[in-house]
């Protein structure tokens, strides 16, 4: 078959598959219900994801906001975030749109797209046909992890780039990879790369880009295969030296890329003294967020069979449950989770060919499981490194290993009699295979219409509030909230401050000032004055208007916004739901 043929080839296959992904999108999540210009979710960390857009939008990119903090200027250099590779996507779809809810809710469908090519590709390269290469794919990509995240979780749900890199783990300990080769005449030793080395630096490169937890997790299963791999190597030492120095190369390469990425928020002159409370992490919190494999092999709150559900839900009531309750894998990698689990106990040659492989398999798997397990490992890694805390998350690579053990056995088992003298019936089981997944994963669906009289309401109030004032003016919103990551305030989720600036064009707000820095320090103390005090506060840093978010306050807000109109005797601009009081303040 010549390249342009085998080309054509290609093409097909993954325009097929992006077919099957879009028509799942639209019969099982109901995009068809979707409007672009609402986000899928609106509150909580969605609201912070798409003021990050925003930020990309009105200022170049996510680190400078010259819209937030005022009556200085936000950033987010104090608080790190190893996401460039989305972020980079993203800011080129702002080419095309300048609405941040339609780049968020395009970049998390683009996702769905991504993963399933990225997976496509990974099951083909180990030699499994298409059809069941393309059965795992959409198995995975259509994971409950992926639809639960949503965008409120954008970069967690955006895990397009883990195949690759369980791709990468797979291969070590391979001569495929070659990064030095020893000069046969000069007997030296040189570098030389060849075609799957260089592959395997861009995906270290891609994986360190791709979100700190996903680096980390892949990092240690470096580890994991690099020390598999040279425990069972049958070579002499010289070999095994090579197999160890290539993962302690690829593990050096994540970790330096990450750091490169991470480059402006150590040495910004905003940020050169860090405070670590704004990224602190507690050590308890790794037990707090591990991971339970009840949770992982039990279906999620939604599913559509009424026993199963009512199990996860009573499962649920166990103590430490939180985010872990969203690491199902499914039923269909549930079989795979097992079977891997299944080979610890059987000898190097089950399934015949793949045997080699399912034993690395099963060894990652189990890595996982010691490493992410409430009171595992993880719990003894967060005494020396506590950034990483919520170790259930690394259910989305044993999702891959599963599938891809459930792929080795459909092979076996299509390599029988019966299914190779009805050549029919692997494709009918594969359909069911597929159609029972997303019946039993697609359980959440991305319909958003009774969002969008809300997103609409605060868009148009905010409008007003804008039209009111001259361009670049200053508003201060009142209750003190602090950033990042605290606590809802009576009805206000955690990013609600933010919602103001999602609608705006040329108002500076006060929200977005870091903790305990200075300027939060000067907006948490205006907060706390009288109004009379918090109005002449305002005025000397020449704010122009006041904000109010009555669902910060026990009573609705009724004391507050009546104490500001009787000392400003002017009637405030009140949002439709009541929830937005807006005081214009008289210049300087």
């Amino acid at each position: 078959m010549n390249l342009i043929k085998k080309t054509k080839v290609k093409v097909i296959k993954y325009v097929f598959c992006g077919f099957c992904v879009l028509a799942i999108l639209f019969l099982s999540l109901e995009l068809s219900k979707v409007n672009l210009s609402v986000p899928l979710q609106y509150s909580g960390d969605e609201v912070f994801n798409q003021s990050a857009i925003k930020g990309i939008m009105d200022n170049g990119w996510y680190l400078e906001n010259k819209y937030l903090g005022a009556p200085s200027s936000g950033d987010l250099y104090k608080f790190p975030m190893a996401d460039n590779l989305h972020f980079f996507i993203m800011k080129l779809m702002t080419i095309f749109t300048k609405n941040s809810a339609v780049v968020i809710n395009l970049f998390f469908i683009l996702g769905f797209f991504l993963t399933a090519f990225t997976s496509l590709y990974v099951f083909e390269r180990f030699k499994f046909s298409y059809f069941l290469s393309l059965t795992g794919a959409l198995l995975y990509t259509f994971m409950p992890y992926h639809m639960i995240r949503n965008v409120g979780h954008l970069f967690l749900a955006s895990y397009y780039i883990v195949p690759l890199s369980i791709l990468l783990i797979l291969w070590i300990g391979k001569e495929e990879i070659s990064f030095l080769k020893r000069d046969e005449k000069s007997k030296k030793i040189k570098l030389s790369i060849n075609a799957k080395g260089w592959m395997s630096i861009a995906i270290c490169v891609l994986t360190a880009m791709a979100n700190i937890y996903y680096a980390f997790f892949a990092c240690f299963l470096i580890v994991v295969s690099t020390i598999f791999e040279t425990l069972n190597s049958k070579e002499n030492t010289k070999k095994k030296l090579a197999i160890f120095g290539t993962g302690i190369f690829l593990v050096t390469l994540v970790i330096l890329v990450m750091a490169i990425n991470l480059i402006p928020n150590f040495v910004n002159e905003k940020s050169y003294k860090l405070n670590l409370e704004n990224v602190h992490r507690d050590p308890f919190e790794a037990e707090y967020y591990g991971m339970k494999i009840s949770q992982l092999i039990l279906p999620t709150n939604n599913n559509k069979i009424d026993f199963l559900r009512s199990i996860k839900e009573s499962v649920d009531q166990y103590p430490l449950t939180n985010e872990n309750s969203r690491a199902s894998i499914g039923m269909m990698a549930t079989i795979g989770f097992f079977f891997l689990l299944l080979v610890l106990f059987l000898k190097n040659n089950v399934l015949k060919e793949r045997s080699d492989i399912l034993y690395k398999l099963s060894a990652l798997n189990l890595s996982c499981i010691l490493l992410a397990t409430i009171g595992g490992f993880g719990s003894l890694l967060a005494l020396f490194f506590a950034y990483i805390r919520c170790y259930n998350r690394i259910s989305i690579f044993i999702a891959f290993l599963s599938i891809f053990a459930l792929l080795c056995i459909l092979e076996y088992i299509f390599s029988k009699k019966i299914f190779k003298k009805n050549y029919l019936l692997p494709y009918f089981l594969l359909i069911t295979i597929v159609a029972f997944g997303m019946f039993d994963q697609a359980t959440v669906t991305f319909d958003n219409r009774q969002l969008v009289e809300w997103y609409v309401q605060d868009s148009e109030f905010i409008k007003k509030v804008e039209a009111s004032l001259p361009n670049n003016s200053m508003v201060f919103e009142l209750p003190y909230i602090c950033f990042p990551e605290c606590r809802p305030m009576v009805r206000i989720d955690s990013y609600d401050q933010f919602k103001p600036y999602l609608h705006s064009k040329n108002i500076r707000w006060s929200a977005g000032t870091f903790k305990n820095t200075k300027e939060d320090l000067v907006r948490k103390e205006i907060s706390s004055k009288s109004p009379v005090e918090v109005l002449k506060s305002l005025s000397d840093l020449g704010f122009s208007g006041l904000l109010i978010d009555t669902f910060g306050y026990e009573d609705k807000g009724e004391k507050i916004t009546s104490d500001f109109e009787n000392v400003l005797k002017k009637k405030p601009l009140v949002s439709d739901d009541d929830r937005y009081y807006f005081f214009k303040l008289s210049s300087n």
